[in-house]
Formats: C-alpha cells, structure tokens, sequence
C-alpha cells in the first residue's frame, strides 16, 4: 500500500525525515522546495461504504471475507446525550468505527489506489495526512508551481470521485528556501497561487506537519520553542513527583522522567538533531534541569555540551554518592540516526 502508516517499522518521525532529507538535499544545490500539506476532514467518519467494498474486491479479497466486513460496516447506529437528555437513534452511513483494530487496515484499503504523480512530484501518505512536495533542477519557482498543480488537480478529482472531503483554507503551501537568517518574505515575490478545486491553498512560513513544526527555511525554532514549553509544563505538572520532599523511590521518578518528559523531548529528534548548537542547547537545558535542585543548577563545561557523550548529572532524585547517566539531546539525536544528512550548506 502507498501510505507509511499502519505498517512495521513505519513511524512519523521517518515520514518528516523523508521529506527533511529531500528538502536539505535541494539546498545543496540552492534549488528551492515546495511542498504542499491537505487537511482532509474527519477520513475515517467519510469512508464510503460501497466504495470500500467495490476496491476490496478490486484487491481481490476473498468474498465470505468481504462479506463478514460489510456486516461489520452496515446497520450502526448513534446516539447523542446531552445530561440527561438522549437524542434519537440515527444511522451511521459511512465511516469506519474509531478505535476497533479492523478500522486501520480498510482505510488504508481504501486510499491505497490515491494516484500517484508522474511528473515526478512526490507524494507522502501517513494516514490522513496527505502531502505533494517537489523541486525543480533549472531553480524556476514556476515550472514547479505548474508541475505541483496538475499533480494538485489530478488528487482533488480522486478526492471527490471516492467523497473525500479536503478543506483548502485549512491546508497550506511552504516555499522552502536555503537562508541563514529568518526570510522576511513568506514566497517569492510573483510566485502565484495553487488552487485545489478552484480554491486558493494560502502560503505560509510554518506547519506543523506530523507533531514537529516545518519552517521554510528548516530552522526549527518555532519546533524547539514549541516543544520547549510543552516539556516545561510537564516538569511543572510532575515538580512535586520529582522534588527532594517525594517519597517515591529514584527508580520510579527516572520512569517518570523517561515516559512524561524526556519522550517530549526527543521526539522526532532525528528530524531537528542539525539545527543550530545554541537551539538545541535549550532542550538540552530542560534535560538537565530535570534532576538538578534549583540552588546548584551549575552549566556545563563547553567541551560537554554537544558532545556524544552521555553527560553525567548530579540530581536531586538521586541518593548521595550515586550518578545517574542522562543522554543529552545531541547524544541522542546522533545516534538513533546516523544516516542523517551532514546538514544544510554554509
């Protein structure tokens, strides 16, 4: 199937890595990359029943089994209740149920025949995240806009023939560009607009596309900022768990540390783990600060702090005399992936 999602050793920090990789690869080159990202509406409650069981057979699935699974499909039915107040029992009409282990698989049966673009356009599917992205060798913004919008055109018609409903205003174009500082402008200057069915996809500066945050120019700061204050406002929900007056035991509170914030901060960490050394030192700053009491909070020693080395901190969970190994940030970005480009061009 075309989509990533649902399948072994698929995730959503490798689907941003792909499209990361191909950007970084066009700045190289000082080619310019523009991807385009669909919001599509509520895809698995608009999964058309008859169209399902018309590509099931398409795929050549075993009747008593296609059988089996428009029974699973038809005759549901819902109800409303607000307090105590129960509204009438309608039907469900389309849709597959949220949260049963089938439900998965026959969306993916039934985007699996989404075209695929033949002029070279990339397509990358994860779930109901849908998104086109390409650059051109001859460095033309145009000859790019136009290749992007037949491969726009040819997927609105497959949306609409199997009722997949795309919300234009709510999706976003980004024009990504090699620049050491922040872009004042959001496209270039005369680039015109895409359309998908006859509707103007804006231009943005940033989207948060599978849990990090896309700037044009890769810089990830929007991504850290955000992430940073998600991670602190996990250490401050779990201060007293983690302070010197808990009575939890050092190993409950590394499980703490490890499941509640450190899984916010390396989260897709491959993706950003080339942005700038002061960037990731604010993550690295939260990763430490973790452990350590307030009154000995002390920085590290420059030749340590984007080592690849594990850092060793003296925290308050710890008892007295005992170390614990926290990997830092860089540490961990560099080696769940080493096949991560070198990073962008200076």
């Amino acid at each position: 199937m075309n989509s990533s999602v649902f399948r072994p050793a698929h995730s959503c920090p490798q689907q941003v890595l792909r499209l990361v990789e191909y950007v970084t690869e066009g700045f190289k080159s000082k080619q310019k990359t523009v991807a385009v990202f669909f919001d599509v509406a509520k895809a698995f409650d608009r999964v058309w029943h008859a169209g399902l069981v018309y590509k099931l057979y398409s795929l050549q699935v075993p009747d008593r089994l296609i059988f089996i699974i428009q029974n699973f499909l038809s005759n549901r039915h819902f109800t409303f209740r607000h307090e105590r107040t129960h509204s009438t029992r309608r039907l469900i009409r389309a849709g597959v149920p949220q949260g049963s282990a089938l439900s998965p698989l026959l969306y993916s049966a039934y985007t699996n025949d989404i075209p695929r673009p033949s002029s070279g356009v990339q397509l990358a599917l994860f779930a109901d995240d849908t998104a086109l992205f390409y650059k051109c060798r001859n460095r033309s913004t145009l000859s790019t806009i136009l290749r992007l919008q037949r491969a726009i055109d040819e997927l609105g018609q497959w949306f609409r023939l199997w009722r997949i409903e795309v919300n234009p205003e709510k999706s976003a174009a980004i024009q990504f560009k090699y620049s050491k500082h922040r872009s004042q402008l959001v496209v270039d200057w005369n680039t015109p607009s895409l359309k998908m069915l006859n509707a103007k996809i804006p231009w943005q500066r940033s989207y948060k596309y599978l849990g990090v945050t896309l700037d044009k120019n890769l810089h990830f700061r929007e991504h850290i900022a955000r992430v940073r204050k998600n991670a602190l406002f996990y250490t401050a929900r779990l201060g007293a768990m983690l302070g010197r007056k808990s009575k939890l035991s050092r190993r409950n509170k590394l499980t703490l540390y490890k499941m509640c914030i450190r899984t916010v901060l390396t989260y897709a960490s491959p993706v950003f783990a080339h942005a700038a050394p002061k960037a990731l030192h604010r993550l690295q700053v939260i990763n430490l600060s973790s452990f350590t009491p307030p009154g000995r909070r002390r920085p590290l020693p420059a030749g340590r702090r984007n080592g690849n080395r594990p850092v060793t901190v003296p925290g308050d969970i710890l008892c007295q005399g005992d170390i614990l190994q926290v990997s830092s940030i860089g540490h961990v970005t560099r080696r769940r992936h080493s096949h991560v480009p070198s990073g962008r061009v200076r």
